[in-house]
């Protein structure tokens, strides 16, 4: 039976062919593709509809237009791995955001091991302006921290070291 134009018919060879097992096998892969991208909506390598499930492999650049929302971790695994962030106009946000009683941090490693820690502290906002304290702290090799400079939210009082001196 040969190609009926269907996207879902496979193509193989009719009575007056010659059987060609690697064009044939060929031709059943091409069909399978084209399948999966008609089914899957894609077009040009643009995931136009949903798609669930654990794990996402790609080959090439993922390019996401409009607003989009994970709902778990993204992990980047790479050498030298890069996140940039170019505005083509206007200004550039980036937020972190935190329920109150919750730190806001970016934690910066060495080998899994912390080294600096910056952001806001877990501590609860219960009013006139508490909570949310901003502060850069550092990390021993055995893993202790230490206050290296905090900004108090409510008082704007910078102190920069563990010693307090301001």
């Amino acid at each position: 039976m040969a190609n009926t134009g269907s996207p879902y018919s496979l193509r193989y060879p009719v009575a007056s062919d010659v059987v060609n097992a690697h064009v044939d096998i060929q031709n059943l892969a091409e069909d399978a593709v084209s399948a999966l991208n008609t089914k899957l909506g894609l077009s040009g390598g643009t995931l136009t509809g949903g798609l669930s499930g654990t794990t996402l492999s790609l080959s090439s650049t993922l390019a996401v237009t409009g607003t989009s929302t994970l709902s778990g971790n993204l992990t980047l695994s790479k050498a030298s791995p890069s996140i940039i962030a170019t505005a083509t106009s206007g200004n550039f946000t980036f937020l972190a955001s935190a329920v109150s009683g919750s730190a806001s941090e970016f934690v910066f490693r060495t080998s899994g091991s912390n080294r600096w820690i910056m952001g806001t502290n877990g501590a609860a906002e219960s009013g006139s302006d508490a909570g949310s304290d901003f502060s850069i702290d550092r990390y021993t090799d055995g893993g202790s921290g230490y206050s290296a400079l905090t900004i108090t939210r409510s008082t704007g009082k910078t102190t920069l070291g563990s010693v307090g001196a301001t």
